[in-house]
Order: structure tokens, then sequence, then C-alpha cells
């Protein structure tokens, strides 16, 4: 409280620092509404990170896509238009485009496996920075 006050004398004797103040009070305000955002929509991005644990299980479990996987990695796609960036929404939906493709294949080519690897490192990397974005500190 006494730094309060201290700040308050300090405009009344010296007006000039009052922009510096202005400036502040604005950075702050921004910061306290980029952290309200973030904690609002914290239950719809943990509800994401885990349809991509889900989709990860499964792949490492099953060895391969199958539908349930993919339906993971679209509702996950779906959640993230609302709650993440843009990067993480298009690496999801790269994601979802060749889990689409390798599912319930009857044969899958030397392509198509390295493919499922990949797959298996972007959704391990894609956990890793839904994670950080979802963090309430930054």
């Amino acid at each position: 409280m006494q730094r309060f006050r201290d700040a308050i004398f300090g405009l009344l004797r010296y007006p000039q620092a009052a922009p510096a103040v202005s400036i502040t009070s604005a950075v702050i305000a921004w910061r306290a509404k980029q952290q309200a955002r973030r904690a609002a929509t914290l239950g719809q991005r943990i509800e994401a990170i885990n349809h991509v644990r889900v989709a990860l299980h499964d792949l490492i479990q099953d060895g391969f896509f199958k539908t349930k996987t993919t339906d993971s990695i679209r509702n996950a796609l779906h959640l993230s238009a609302v709650v993440f960036g843009g990067r993480i929404g298009k690496e999801l939906e790269q994601a979802y485009t060749t889990a689409y493709r390798l599912q319930d294949i009857d044969r899958l080519t030397s392509r198509d496996w390295d493919d499922n690897l990949d797959l298996r490192r972007a959704l391990q990397t894609l956990i890793d920075r839904m994670n950080e974005e979802a963090a309430l500190v930054s």
C-alpha cells in the first residue's frame, strides 16, 4: 500500500512521469486480460491435449491407425481451433490428414511406415507444444 501512495504522490510532484505510468498500466492490463483468457480456456485446452495423447497411445499400442485414433485427432483439431493458435491447428490438420490416409490400410508400403513413424514423433512434439501454450504462466 505504501508503494501505491508513493507512486501517486510522485505523479503529483512530477507530472511528466504520467505517460510512463500510463504505458505501464496498459501493459499490466493487457497481461491480465491475456492471463484471464488462458485461464478461461484451460479446460478445453486440457481436453484437446488428452485427445492427442489418446491418439498417440493408440498408435503406440496398436502400431497402426484405426478409426478411433483418427477420431481422437479430429476432436483435438476441432477444440484447438477455438483454444490454440494457428500453428498448432495447422500441425493437427496435417496429422489428421496423414492419419486419415493411413487408417485401415490393408497393406502398408515403406512410405506408409515412414509416415507412421513421423506421425508418432509429430504427435509427441505437438503434445509438448500444446502443454507449453496451455501453461498459465508465460
